[in-house]
């Protein structure tokens, strides 16, 4: 698990990067390089100011691939074990938007020593298995109707939410509620579970319009930006508060959280208190 970091590490291990001198490239899918453009082509088109103004300084969105970039190298010279695994350069760049590149590195590798993140990024799969388990229970109290269509079609978390989980819904919403999601997360790691369980069910009509086809199913859960209503999601969020109690809920799954390497094949997943 990354160490707390302090902000002058950024730029030692940036310098290191940057001169080039065998420094590991990102593991896993793809290159930082790769990923970080990816990223980059999720944030808003900046202003490019009046035409013809060559002397226009880069915009901050312009320059994000090579931030995330040096940022994602600078955290596979901190952590070779750890890496660079898909789904990082989606966090770098929502950091990025919002802190110079030291305090945002900090942030990065504080942020992937947290939570659900080790469990995630290491494919620790049993503990990932028990937050799916509690998402799925959190699902089953929201909507009954909802939670039973995906499970004959067997539409299970592992095929759809893993990208909510790891990228923390960076990837997956417009810009503007995925900074909603993080700022609501910040303050209550169980916002995670309940913007994952609104974002589903804000998508019910469309995944009854044909419940009858898996492929429809899956693929709504999918590529749903076009159908996203940013401040339905937000109310039912909201709304969860009092169905989805925070600490006693959570709680269930940090305890998975004391030995995250020794679970036992045959522990029960946490459950949703009603």
């Amino acid at each position: 698990t990354p160490p707390a970091m302090a902000a002058g590490d950024f730029r030692g291990h940036a310098s290191d990067s940057d001169a080039g001198d065998g420094a590991p490239p990102p593991r896993d899918t793809g290159s930082s390089t790769e990923a970080a453009s990816a990223a980059a082509e999720e944030a808003p088109e900046a202003n490019s100011g009046e035409d013809g103004d060559a002397a226009a300084a880069p915009s901050p969105v312009d320059e994000m691939p090579e931030r995330v970039t040096t940022l994602l190298r600078a955290f596979v010279e901190l952590q070779p074990d750890v890496g660079y695994v898909q789904g990082m350069s989606y966090l770098a760049a929502m950091l990025l938007f919002e802190l110079p590149p030291p305090e945002a590195f900090v942030a990065f590798a504080n942020l992937l020593a947290s939570g659900h993140f080790p469990f995630f990024y290491q494919m620790n799969h049993r503990a990932m298995s028990a937050y799916f388990a509690v998402f799925e229970q959190g699902l089953e109290t929201a909507d009954k109707e909802l939670a039973a269509l995906l499970r004959v079609q067997g539409a299970v978390p592992q095929l759809y939410a893993s990208e909510w989980f790891m990228t923390l819904f960076s990837r997956s919403l417009p810009l503007p509620l995925a900074q909603r999601c993080w700022d609501a997360y910040l303050g209550d790691r169980a916002m995670l579970y309940r913007f994952a369980i609104a974002l589903v069910v804000s998508l019910k009509p469309h995944l009854v319009a044909d419940p009858s086809d898996a492929v429809v199913v899956l693929t709504t859960l999918h590529r749903h930006p076009e159908r996203v209503n940013s401040e339905r999601i937000i109310q039912l969020a909201t709304d969860m508060s009092s169905k989805l109690p925070s600490l006693t809920w959570l709680s269930q799954v940090e305890a998975v959280q004391t030995q995250p390497w020794t679970l036992q094949a045959n522990a029960t997943a946490p459950s949703v208190p009603r």
